[in-house]
């Protein structure tokens, strides 16, 4: 129920907005959401929930940031309608929008990450002030100091940082939460939004690797690169001169760090990466009549599950396909990496990153090993993969590092 209740709340974001999820911590929690939103209809508008009990209506505000069902009034959004977003526009009838792997959508002029981040941080607000008076409120503002980051090859042209700074910080948001019989409207009001450079952000996470973190780095340098294993853990993260290979979903972002800063100059992004492979693999599969799958988000679910012995070798047919594409996008990788180098003379060490670095990494490797190597040095440079654990979250991680610094924190 809906009550006179007017409440003010700050919340605190390091928002990771990748083509496939948004991985966002907001006052110290971490969700990871599809990076999804789906229009409605008005014929598909669905009733709004009620609550038999008090409890009831605690635990569904409590998870209302999987139910979300919104309209955003903003200047700087311009799809009006009522929709879905995140785990709600995955799960409903409705073809969502998601980015574009394959053109490698412009994320400064797009609709997605503002509308991705509005309701997150909107619904996040809410279920704070739910849980600090016990009542649904009728007005609620939200304040917000964020962190977040543009891919490489975006963020380095003229004035893109600052168009996304303004896009957030100098208009007013509203977001009205359809999921109740009365609506419940939410200005969004950002106090600041620092926009950093993927791959950069990862640089500031390993900075502050934990001791758990530092011993997996380590353990990696030494079982494939055992001509640098007397290079300490500690000794390690304190290299300066590195090239972060970062494997997103569109793009492959390699972040030159020099003296422990980023040169954006020549600092560079692949415009492809691990989604961009499903993508093609998926057409490939769909013009052979041989699958159902509309998304890559599908097709990558069904190579994952655990198949019946009667559609086990359909799965195997499609990782054949898949696993050939990615062979070619290793290739462009390396490709793309020694051209870098050639740059980045002083670099001495590499390290790969990101969701795409770990289906990448059986063919990606040696191929990125040998290429370090010339015909005055055999031993070449090391090159350590950050292992699954951490390798999709150190965007997320540097960015709540810069979370610490812009708040005043640290």
């Amino acid at each position: 129920m809906v009550t006179n209740v007017k409440q003010t709340v700050t919340i605190h974001a390091a928002n990771d907005l990748g083509a496939g999820f948004q991985k966002i911590t907001m006052n110290g929690e971490r969700y990871t959401f599809p990076t999804a939103y789906a229009v409605q209809q008005s014929h598909e508008y669905l009733s709004p929930s009620r609550f038999v009990s008090k409890e009831d209506e605690k635990q569904y505000v409590n998870k209302l940031l999987n139910k979300l069902d919104v309209s955003i009034d903003s200047a700087v959004v311009s799809d009006k309608g009522r929709m879905y977003v995140g785990e709600s526009a995955v799960s409903s009838n409705i073809v969502a929008t998601r980015f574009n792997v394959v053109t490698a959508s412009d994320k400064k002029n797009s609709d997605i990450p503002l509308i991705m981040s509005l309701s997150t941080v909107a619904a996040k607000g809410l279920i704070a002030s739910y849980n600090e008076t016990n009542e649904i409120p009728s007005e609620l503002t939200v304040n917000v100091e964020m962190t977040t980051a543009l891919p490489i090859v975006e963020g380095r042209k003229n004035e893109a940082v600052d168009l996304l700074q303004e896009r957030y910080v100098n208009s007013e948001h509203v977001v009205t939460f359809h999921n109740f019989e009365t609506p419940v409207n939410v200005t969004v009001n950002f106090v600041s939004a620092g926009v950093l450079l993927e791959g950069e952000v990862s640089y500031y996470a390993i900075e502050q690797a934990t001791d758990e973190f530092k011993k997996e780095l380590k353990a990696d340098l030494d079982k494939h690169n055992p001509d640098f294993n007397y290079i300490t853990a500690d000794q390690l993260i304190d290299i300066e001169n590195i090239i972060i290979v970062d494997i997103g979903e569109s793009t492959t972002d390699k972040a030159v760090i020099e003296d422990g800063e980023i040169d954006t100059l020549k600092s560079n992004s692949l415009q492809q990466g691990y989604g961009t492979v499903l993508e093609s693999a998926l057409e490939d599969l769909q013009s052979s009549g041989n699958v159902k799958y509309k998304t890559r988000v599908e097709l990558q679910k069904a190579l994952a599950e655990k198949q019946s012995l009667v559609r086990r070798n359909k799965q195997e047919k499609m990782r054949e396909i898949v696993e050939a594409k990615m062979k070619r996008l290793s290739q462009e990788i390396i490709t793309s990496t020694e051209q870098t180098l050639q740059k980045a003379v002083r670099t001495e060490l590499i390290i790969v990153l990101g969701g795409g670095a770990i289906p990448l990494e059986p063919t990606l490797r040696s191929g990125m090993m040998e290429m370090t190597k010339t015909a005055d040095d055999e031993t070449g440079l090391p090159v350590v993969f950050i292992s699954e654990k951490y390798a999709q979250d150190l965007n997320r991680t540097g960015l709540e590092v810069m979370l610490k610094v812009l708040v005043g924190e640290e």
